[in-house]
């Protein structure tokens, strides 16, 4: 019997921030932008491949050289975050069993990440909620991609 493939994630970085007025993936806190915390939080959870969703202008950090990664570039930003989870989603489909979909300016830690994982059962989706409202990070069954 084959091994079952891993549990990947899926990193949406595209977002044109209007509100914010920057880039919010690219905001530094502690020395490294939030990106780069939400990229260590998927890799200290031990995720397979990781599609890290960015803007065409955005460079690969040098010290983001983890072989999980995939670089994945959405030209169209604007057409909002379900574009980028189309191309993170289809970056991984073949590879993955499941894929936990992370925010690129969302900080968490690895914990929260491992409790989704071990979270899975017989259900397609497994959301977290704040205030009472679903919320990434949240797991999608492979079976379930096309959503």
């Amino acid at each position: 019997m084959a091994a079952e493939q891993p549990v990947g994630a899926v990193i949406l970085g595209a977002g044109t921030s209007r509100r914010f007025g920057s880039p919010k993936q690219l905001a530094v806190l502690d020395g490294r932008t939030l990106l780069e915390h939400v990229i260590d939080a998927a890799a200290a959870a031990s995720l397979g491949p990781v599609a890290v969703v960015v803007p065409v202008w955005l460079s690969r950090p040098a010290h983001c050289d983890d072989p999980r990664l995939r670089w994945v570039r959405n030209p169209f930003p604007e057409r909002g975050l379900s574009s980028s989870l189309r191309l993170g989603l289809d970056a991984i489909r073949h590879e993955v069993s499941a894929a936990v979909i992370l925010l690129g300016d969302q900080l968490l830690g690895s914990t929260l990440i491992d409790e989704i994982v071990a979270a899975r059962g017989r259900k397609p989706l497994i959301a977290t909620a704040a205030r009472g409202v679903l919320a990434p990070p949240l797991l999608i069954e492979q079976s379930h991609f096309e959503l």
